[in-house]
C-alpha cells in the first residue's frame, strides 16, 4: 500500500531514516516531513555552503596572518641586533606573509568544498522529501500529525507535537534579587554605619550562585543605581563603588575562595575604578566639558554590559550636554567680545595641552571643528567640508581595524610561546629540547616578559584609535546641535572656526625623553595610576573632613 513503511527496498531505507549517522551542524540531514519541507531544508544547506565558501576566502587568509605572526619577536630581534651593532637581525620562519597563504589554501578549498557538500545535501534532502510525500498525505488522511522533535508521525494529542506546554521550573532562589526597597535599605545601612558590606547581600545573590548570576545581578544593579540616574542622592557615587568592589572579589574565582572563607580582610586588593584610571590615562577628565565620558569609560564602569537603547539614551544625553556646554564657551564671541574670547581660549587650549594624550585630543577636536564650522557657513566650501568629514571618519575606522589586528596578533604570539613553555614543561618535546630549554628557560621568560611589554602600547593605540572615533562622532554631533538654532548661526560659526584654529596651534608637541613605545605607553599608565591613586586620597579626605565637620 503506498505510503508504508515497508514499501521501500532495503537499500532505500536511508531515505526515510531520522537523521544520517555522521552529519555535522552546519548542514542539516534531520528526516523532511515532506517535499515542501525537504525543498526547504535543501535550500538552506545550499546557502549555507555557498555563504561558509565565500566567508573561508575572505577570513582564512586574514585569520591566518594573525594566527602566525611573529612581529614581536622579530622586533625584539631587530633591537638586539641594534644593541649588539649587528647588521641586521636574522629573519625568523613563519610569519604573517606565510599564515596569510597557509589561509589562503585552506580558505580556497573552502570555497570549493562548502559550496559543493550544500548542493550535495540539498539534493539528498529534496529527494528524501520527494519520497517521504506519499506516506505523509497517507498519515495526514488518517488524522495523524507530524511531531518535530521525534521527526515521526503521531496521534494527535500525544508526542509534542500539540502537547500543552509543561509547567515552568520553579524560579531559582538563587538568581532573585531582592527587593527594591530591602536593597536600598541595605545599601543605605551599610554605607551610613560604615559596617563591613556583605558583597553577597550587595549583590542580592545567595553564597553559591554561579559566575553567570553574579555578573547578572551586577549589570542590573549597575544600571539601577548608576550615579547618571541618581544625580539626587548624594550617596549614588559610594554605593556604585560599593557594587564594583563585590563584583571585582566575586568574579574573580581565588578572591571569591578567600573572601568566603576569611572574609574582606584577607583579600589582599586595591579596588580600582577602572573607568577612572581610563579617563586620567586619555587626559579625557580634563576635556569632559570638550568630549564628555568616553563611551569606552561608561562600558567600563558598567562591567562591560549595555544594551543597544541604554548606550542610545547615554549618548543623547551627553550630545545635550556638550551642546549647551560649547554655546556657552562660544557666547563672548557671539555678544562681540572677541579678544577676550582668543584669549580665554589661547590659555585654555595651553592648559589642556599638558594633559595626557592632551596634544592628540586637541588636534582632532580641532579639526572636527573647523570642518563642521565650514560646512555651517555653507556654499561649495561647505559641501567639501562635509566630504572631508566623511573621508575622516572612514580613515578612523580603518585605524581601529588596523591596530584590532596588531592586539590580536601580539595576544596570539604571546599565546603560541606559553603553549610552547607549557609543552617543554610537560615533556612532550625532543629530548636535545629539552636539554636546551633548562639552560635558556631564563632567556625565554625574559622574551616572554619583553613581549608582554611590546604588547601595551599595542593595546593603548587600540583603545586611543576607538575613542577617536567616539569623540570625531559625538563632537561633530555637538557642532550640529550648536547650529540648529538660526540665530547667530554665522557667528557661531565664525567662532568654532577661530576655536579650532586656537586649539590647532596650542596642540604643540612635547619634547622627546628618548623612551621606546612600551616605555612611553608603560609610564603614561603608571602615571594615570598615580593620579588616581592621588584623587582617591583627595576624596578620602574629603570625606573625612565632612564627617568630622558633622561631628
Amino acid at each position: 500500500m503506498v505510503g508504508q513503511q515497508g514499501s521501500l527496498p532495503r537499500s532505500s531505507k536511508w531515505l526515510q531514516e531520522d537523521g544520517l549517522e555522521g552529519a555535522n551542524n552546519l548542514f542539516s540531514l534531520k528526516k523532511p516531513r515532506d517535499v515542501r519541507a525537504g525543498c526547504a531544508s535543501g535550500l538552506k544547506s545550499l546557502l549555507k555552503g555557498v555563504l561558509g565558501g565565500a566567508f573561508s576566502l575572505l577570513c582564512l587568509p586574514l585569520y591566518g596572518a594573525v594566527t602566525e605572526s611573529n612581529a614581536l619577536e622579530q622586533e625584539i630581534d631587530e633591537e638586539e641586533a641594534r644593541k649588539n651593532k649587528s647588521a641586521r637581525a636574522s629573519c625568523r620562519p613563519g610569519g604573517t606573509c606565510v599564515g596569510c597563504f597557509k589561509g589562503l589554501g585552506l580558505g580556497v578549498l573552502g570555497f570549493v568544498v562548502l559550496p559543493l557538500s550544500g548542493a550535495c545535501v540539498c539534493c539528498i534532502q529534496v529527494t528524501r522529501g520527494c519520497v517521504n510525500t506519499p506516506n505523509a498525505a497517507w498519515q495526514y488522511s488518517k488524522g495523524k500529525v507530524w511531531d518535530p522533535e521525534k521527526r515521526k508521525w503521531v496521534e494527535k494529542g500525544s508526542g509534542n507535537a500539540l502537547v500543552v506546554a509543561s509547567p515552568r521550573p520553579p524560579y531559582d532562589e538563587r538568581t532573585r534579587l531582592r527587593a527594591a526597597g530591602p536593597q536600598d535599605v541595605y545599601l543605605a545601612t551599610a554605607l551610613e554605619e560604615g559596617e563591613e558590606a556583605d558583597y553577597y547581600k550587595v549583590l542580592g545573590v545567595s553564597r553559591d550562585a554561579t559566575e553567570g548570576e553574579i555578573k547578572k545581578a551586577y549589570y542590573l544593579l549597575a544600571r539601577k543605581y548608576h550615579p547618571d540616574k541618581n544625580k539626587e542622592n548624594e550617596d549614588a557615587h559610594a554605593r556604585f563603588q560599593l557594587l564594583g568592589e563585590a563584583y571585582q572579589v566575586l568574579s574573580d574565582h581565588e578572591m571569591r575562595a578567600k573572601y568566603d572563607k576569611h572574609g574582606k580582610d584577607s583579600l589582599d586588593v586595591n579596588f580600582m575604578d577602572y573607568a577612572c584610571v581610563f579617563t586620567i590615562l586619555f587626559g579625557a577628565e580634563d576635556f569632559e566639558p570638550l568630549i564628555g565620558e568616553l563611551i569606552l569609560a561608561t562600558a567600563t564602569s558598567r562591567g562591560g554590559e549595555m544594551d543597544q537603547s541604554e548606550m542610545k539614551e547615554i549618548q543623547s544625553a551627553r550630545v545635550a550636554k556638550l551642546v549647551a556646554s560649547l554655546k556657552d564657551l562660544l557666547s563672548p564671541w557671539v555678544h562681540g567680545e572677541k579678544e577676550s574670547f582668543m584669549k580665554k581660549m589661547h590659555l585654555y587650549g595651553k592648559e589642556l595641552s599638558t594633559c595626557s594624550f592632551g596634544e592628540q585630543l586637541l588636534r582632532v577636536i580641532a579639526n572636527v571643528y573647523k570642518i563642521q564650522a565650514t560646512k555651517a557657513l555653507g556654499g561649495l566650501t561647505g559641501l567639501g567640508a562635509g566630504m572631508k568629514m566623511q573621508k575622516q571618519k572612514l580613515k578612523s575606522r580603518m585605524k581601529v581595524a588596523g591596530a584590532a589586528m596588531k592586539v590580536m596578533q601580539a595576544h596570539f604570539e604571546i599565546q603560541k610561546m606559553n603553549e610552547k613553555d607549557k609543552k617543554l614543561a610537560l615533556g612532550s618535546s625532543s629530548s636535545a629540547e629539552a636539554s636546551s630549554s633548562k639552560g635558556g628557560g631564563d632567556g625565554s621568560d625574559k622574551k616572554k616578559a619583553k613581549m608582554e611589554e611590546m604588547a601595551l602600547p599595542l593595546v593603548l593605540e587600540a583603545m586611543w584609535a576607538a575613542n577617536v572615533v567616539d569623540i570625531e562622532d559625538t563632537v561633530a554631533q555637538a557642532c550640529k546641535g550648536v547650529f540648529k538654532e538660526k540665530v547667530d548661526r554665522k557667528e557661531r560659526a565664525l567662532a568654532l572656526k577661530k576655536l579650532g584654529e586656537i586649539f590647532e596651534s596650542s596642540a604643540t608637541p612635547k619634547p622627546s625623553q628618548g623612551l621606546s613605545k612600551a616605555q612611553d605607553a608603560n609610564q603614561k599608565l603608571q602615571d594615570a595610576l598615580f593620579k588616581f591613586q592621588q584623587k582617591k586620597m583627595k576624596d578620602e579626605d574629603s570625606e573625612g573632613g565632612d564627617v568630622n565637620s558633622v561631628d
